[in-house]
């Protein structure tokens, strides 16, 4: 029993490798820069947002406190947006071959992190050539916001790929929140920047502390208060304990339903 448990456990981690390699080449495929958009699209945005919001926001180094929220952002919101599909897109696969669920929109989010730790060195190696130092025991906490990312976006991925089975209106609902979610983080902001009457609000938005953190740790700013990122972990634990609850209530039915 253990030996089949073990080619089991081997199986899929192979599996989920090739799922990860294959959304790596999908994305770029036919394209002239390849994997280079991955850092090229940030860095147009931040030109473009940059320009407009620097006439109404003055504050040093705003293009490199921008960048260092887009790049996250981009993550979540690629990672978030395509999940509701993720299981719908490979309806094939899923019927053909017994495997863990999960694999298929984890798959998908992993590659995008991939992503993201690259642009993040490249954009350490930018910030060590500007005038900013880096405190180096301040980059455990840009490691724990990553982690933080990773763990929340998975998160909404497994709920949002069940949810769009049962609801074919979650796909359509979730791009809509996107936009508002947006605007409801601070990216083009910073969290001095928000009314006190409002703040109550971004203990509802985990996006707040996270990019918080990375901040704090790359760029020496300040961190968000302690009640903010209680607020965010309580909000983090939630979601996690939502998602797998509901996974698991429906994991033996979506077979059927896709």
């Amino acid at each position: 029993m253990i030996k089949n448990t073990n080619i089991s456990i081997n199986w899929c981690k192979d599996f989920f490798i090739e799922l990860i390699k294959k959304e790596l080449i999908i994305q770029y495929k036919h394209t002239r820069f390849g994997f280079f958009w991955a850092i090229i699209s940030p860095l147009i945005q931040m030109i473009v947002i940059g320009t407009i919001f620097s006439f109404f926001i003055k504050t040093p180094n705003y293009y490199l406190i921008l960048l260092t929220a887009l790049l996250p952002w981009n993550f979540f919101s690629s990672s978030v947006s395509a999940s509701p599909q993720a299981f719908l897109n490979n309806r094939n696969l899923i019927k053909k071959a017994r495997l863990p669920y999960l694999l298929i929109p984890l798959s998908k989010l992993t590659a995008n992190f991939i992503q993201l730790i690259i642009n993040f060195l490249i954009l350490l190696f930018i910030i060590f050539l500007s005038e900013l130092k880096i405190q180096p025991h301040n980059l455990i906490f840009l490691g724990i916001s990553l982690l933080w990312l990773f763990i929340l976006s998975s998160s909404l991925s497994i709920f949002l790929s069940t949810a769009n089975i049962f609801s074919r209106d979650v796909d359509f609902i979730i791009k809509q929140l996107m936009q508002i979610i947006f605007y409801a983080s601070p990216i083009v902001y910073q969290i001095k920047h928000i009314p006190s009457k409002i703040i109550s609000l971004f203990y509802l938005n985990p996006l707040t502390s996270i990019i918080s953190l990375i901040r704090m740790s790359l760029l020496n700013q300040s961190l968000v208060s302690n009640t903010i990122i209680l607020g965010n972990t309580i909000v983090t634990l939630l979601i996690i304990i939502t998602s797998l609850i509901i996974y698991l209530k429906k994991k033996d039915y979506i077979v059927d339903k896709i």
